[in-house]
């Protein structure tokens, strides 16, 4: 323990005898260190701020009837009876640790005044369950607790301008009901909304449940939406959705259980394409790592041939020698490293104040604020992957010092 003491105090000698070499090499790595810090921060907010965004949407999981998801989403051969949705609640109910359990019904069609048409997709919920989860999604504009007025709907604002609608007006809505006749309701435009994703704000419906089992003719819905209480992680949210499953196969019963990120189309592709770009990045970082380490190291060695010849004249093994420049080039690893994630943070506290708006996504209306957000994950990731390669790339010129004869190492100028 002593030896390794030794060894890392001469080794922050070391970097003290050439200050400005030593300072350069640290800059670049530091900079590294920020660049890779910010990137998964944001990352993380993405993964934190989509998922919930998702899980406002989705719920946690849904039940459906098995093979429903295989089929057309608004067919109603396989949808949920209101006996088939008390078994389910029943079974909810003796498991325990749910918030909110909401059924939802999913109607496309045509919707239109005397002027224009055009076809829309229409989601029926329960507003007086769901009128707190459906506020989590960050819709702009739309008063969504006007759903609990009977035959009252939100339409999306692309949909609105599409047809001249605004709020109060009274609109059409057609579709197929259950046995294949064409049926209408006659609703009020309640108001407007907008999910920030254009394609969707070009369709969007919402109304009350009620309202479009009337409009299809059917006291069946194509799926419950389950909200698990707070103290439940993802993980464990993941295990209860696995149990349950096991527990209809077990009991014999027609139900099938979809997690969240499963019923959405975006979210998984989304997070597999960041994470690949967070791995290229840290694969070019530690590149850069081992070149700026290989290059300051190898100068080190040598600048140092001489004194590595008299060290090793005076007894001191192959092995201490090759510690020390290892023990140099770690140490201005982990210097770097320790001020990188410092300033890292002090950078990404500074980015979220400003709330630098970013442009939309491709497909999305709506621009967001740049968010970043911090965790043990990100900080491990980068101090680890920081320190070892430093470690790894300091022993290539360190090998070379264990290469010099110690007669001709003495004798160099």
């Amino acid at each position: 323990m002593k030896k390794i003491g030794k060894i890392f105090l001469l080794a922050f000698r070391n970097v003290l005898r050439n200050k400005r070499r030593s300072l350069l090499s640290a800059a670049v790595l530091v900079m590294g260190v920020v660049s890779l810090f910010l990137f998964g921060g944001y990352i993380e907010a993405v993964y934190y701020f989509l998922g919930n965004s998702v899980i406002a949407q989705k719920g946690h999981f849904q039940v459906f009837c098995r093979g429903y998801r295989d089929g057309e989403e608004e067919s109603l051969a396989l949808a949920l009876t209101p006996e088939d949705q008390k078994k389910i609640l029943s079974l909810l109910q003796e498991k325990g640790g749910v918030r909110i359990v909401s059924p939802r019904i999913a109607v496309s069609g045509i919707i239109g005044n005397r002027e224009r048409s055009t076809i829309f997709v229409g989601y029926g919920v329960d507003p007086e369950k769901e009128i707190d989860l459906l506020q989590m999604v960050g819709y702009r504009g739309g008063n969504l607790s006007v759903l609990l007025e009977p035959e009252v709907i939100i339409v999306g604002k692309i949909l609105a301008k599409q047809l001249g609608l605004s709020v109060g007006d009274m609109i059409t809505l057609m579709s197929l009901s259950e046995g294949g006749s064409l049926e209408a309701v006659y609703v009020k435009v309640g108001d407007l909304i907008s999910t920030g994703v254009t394609a969707m704000d070009s369709r969007l419906v919402l109304g009350h449940v009620a309202t479009f089992q009337q409009l299809v003719y059917t006291t069946k819905v194509h799926s419950l939406v389950v909200l698990l209480e707070e103290r439940f992680s993802r993980g464990e949210v993941e295990r209860y959705a696995r149990e349950l499953n096991e527990r209809f196969v077990k009991s014999g019963m027609n139900y099938e259980v979809k997690l969240w990120y499963e019923l959405d189309d975006m979210y998984l592709p989304t997070m597999r394409m960041l994470k690949t770009m967070f791995t290229i990045v840290t694969i070019i970082f530690l590149v850069v790592i081992g070149f700026t380490i290989v290059n300051t190291m190898y100068m080190a060695v040598m600048e140092r041939v001489s004194e590595v010849g008299t060290l090793r004249a005076m007894g001191t093994s192959p092995r201490m020698v090759f510690g020390m420049f290892v023990a140099e080039g770690t140490l201005i690893g982990v210097i770097s490293t320790m001020v990188g994630v410092g300033m890292g943070f002090l950078v990404m506290m500074l980015l979220n104040r400003l709330a630098i708006p970013l442009p939309p996504y491709p497909g999305q209306s709506e621009s967001y604020p740049l968010t970043l957000m911090a965790s043990w994950g990100i900080v491990l990731w980068t101090v680890v992957f920081n320190i070892l390669g430093a470690l790894v790339a300091s022993m290539i010129p360190a090998r070379k010092a264990l290469q010099f004869r110690i007669v001709e190492a003495l004798r160099h100028v």
